[in-house]
């Protein structure tokens, strides 16, 4: 396992579970949703990137009081032809053909079962319009499969965030 402020790579909308943690609980002051997290302190997040030609698919556990971890960082890109440049529709077709497949194995690398997974986190935008929507209906399908409510995040503040939640 590594721990998450050393691995630059992880897919960087999974890094924001823990602020979508922590907006979960200060918005829901004592409420059930509140008293649910602080009953299951520890949670796990699927998160999936594929805004544009490289997809990624990570699993990151964050206990309270302690650095995350990334338990699963796994990337596959799609390689256009030499001078071609990847089109959306082509990346989008690639994106399909190999999210179940880095999803399984994940899961595998990472030994988490689904029951343990706490939310899934794909990227929202922005980035190429196709790519992103095959990742979204991807982990759309996967909540709906798994009864996972999932976390849209902006790929800018992705990018940003990270540094300032992460211990």
């Amino acid at each position: 396992m590594i721990h998450v402020g050393s691995c630059p790579t992880m897919p960087h909308h999974a890094y924001l579970f823990v602020w979508w943690r922590a907006e979960r609980a200060s918005a829901a002051g004592l409420t059930a949703t509140y008293l649910s997290l602080q009953q299951h302190p520890i949670m796990i997040a699927l998160g999936l990137e594929g805004s544009a030609n490289k997809l990624g698919v990570g699993l990151i556990r964050h206990t309270p009081g302690k650095p995350a971890e990334i338990l699963s960082n796994i990337r596959h890109t799609f390689v256009s032809p030499p001078g071609e440049g990847f089109l959306p529709k082509d990346t989008a077709k690639h994106h399909r053909s190999w999210v179940v497949t880095l999803v399984k194995r994940s899961l595998k690398e990472s030994a988490v079962k689904v029951k343990d997974i706490d939310c899934i986190c794909y990227t929202k935008g922005p980035g190429m319009g196709a790519p992103l929507q095959s990742v979204a209906i991807a982990a759309r399908t996967l909540g709906l499969l798994w009864g996972k409510p999932l976390v849209g995040v902006n790929h800018c503040v992705g990018r940003m965030l990270p540094p300032c939640c992460i211990h």
